[in-house]
């Protein structure tokens, strides 16, 4: 076990002329690098993932990828499927996915325990009554979330601007958003606006909503998202995700840990959500639905 010792020099006005030094010891052990597993699964996409080790935290070296490793997709208990490793530790098993199919993935690495994860795809969110209301530099959308009853059921909310540059690509983003909705997002664990630049205490200002459908359950619920900072001779579109509770709580979690750590410094450290069976990382599943939206370019 390493420790290191820090020295700490206390100097007590000018009428001690010896200095007071105390020795702390600070565990700094290291752990064995497990095997890291990166992969979100979707509909009408090859399932594909990134491998590599983990890294000691204060650690400076970039890290390693693995691209020895054996990956064997399973779906719905029954087919099994081989990827392809493509350098750099990406990995393709060729196989898009539909709503309801069961994936179990399987990772042996030489001289690691063995890997694996399960997840399921979610079917698409389930919306009606779509609309828009632009005023000059921001817009209200509203729509209409028809949520299944009996289910426990998980959702990400954005709004997608994309615009053509003078050189002639295409550019997106999420854009921020209010969506002050007290059924959803509270002082409570039910949602959490995440994504958030600028007034970092704002619970209701984002660019992704994220929420479980507890307070909500088998219910027609209504969301108002307010929009700001529209650009002029823009595309926006809606974009609605169901997710599995896996995805949703490593979206969470991971937003929780890359917060500002200077507004709290003595808060607990923030494990981030991994569903990964011998290793760490995430392998789950979302299923996205994208809606126009067409706003007009507004006058300057």
């Amino acid at each position: 076990m390493k420790k290191g010792i820090i020295y700490t020099t206390i100097v007590i006005g000018s009428l001690v002329s010896t200095a007071c030094t105390k020795e702390i010891e600070v565990d700094l052990e290291q752990q064995e690098p497990r095997v890291v597993v990166m992969s979100c699964v979707e509909p009408d996409a090859d399932v594909a993932l990134k491998l590599s080790y983990s890294r000691f935290f204060l650690s400076t070296e970039p890290f390693q990828t693995i691209d020895d490793a054996r990956v064997t997709l399973t779906v719905n208990g029954g087919t099994e499927m081989e990827a392809t490793c493509l350098g750099e530790g990406q990995y393709n098993t060729g196989y898009r996915p539909q709503a309801g199919d069961r994936l179990s993935l399987a990772v042996g690495v030489p001289g690691q325990r063995n890997v694996t994860a399960t997840t399921i795809v979610p079917p698409p969110p389930v919306v009606a009554n779509v609309s828009e209301d632009k005023n000059n530099s921001e817009f209200k959308v509203r729509f209409t979330l028809v949520d299944p009853a009996e289910e426990d059921n998980y959702y990400m909310v954005r709004v997608v601007s994309e615009y053509h540059s003078n050189s002639g690509s295409t550019n997106r983003y999420y854009c921020d958003f209010h969506c002050q909705d007290y059924l959803l997002v509270d002082n409570t664990d039910l949602g959490r606006i995440i994504d958030s630049e600028g007034d970092e205490l704002d619970e209701w200002y984002g660019r992704t909503l994220a929420f479980s459908d507890e307070n909500i359950n088998g219910t027609s619920h209504e969301l108002t998202l307010n929009v700001t900072d529209v650009a002029r001779n823009a595309l926006y579109y809606l974009e609605l995700t169901s997710c599995t509770r896996d995805r949703y709580l490593f979206e969470v979690t991971s937003d929780l840990y890359d917060d500002d750590p200077f507004l709290n410094l003595f808060a607990e450290p923030v494990q981030i959500h991994t569903n990964i069976d011998g290793g760490i990382g995430i392998f789950a599943a979302r299923n996205r639905m994208v809606i126009p939206l067409f706003i007009e370019p507004h006058n300057e």
